[in-house]
């Protein structure tokens, strides 16, 4: 099989045997053909362009407000980057 698994679907790849392995990755694949998969998938994409126009927009009033402004939002863009690599696994 020359499929590579996704990383957050291989504990359930290995986990199975044979013909099972082949359903689920033909479960998988029909999964990310799906419409709603890419409309979430866009969906990620948006709001990461939103977090990053809200830094670039943000007057902070103190030091702290911006540091915490700052981290929260690269944090959340780090999570939807992760996710976003993670969904986009081309079949």
């Amino acid at each position: 099989m020359s499929f590579k698994i996704p990383r957050f679907l291989s504990k359930g790849f290995n986990s199975r045997k044979g013909v099972e392995r082949t359903k689920y990755v033909e479960k998988y694949k029909q999964w990310y053909d799906q419409e709603i998969t890419q409309d979430f998938i866009e969906g990620l994409g948006r709001r990461l362009e939103e977090l990053v126009q809200e830094e670039e927009k943000m007057h902070p009033t103190t030091e702290f407000e911006f540091k915490y402004q700052t981290v929260s939002s690269r944090a959340e863009r780090l999570l939807i980057r992760g996710l976003i690599k993670e969904m986009n696994y081309k079949v």
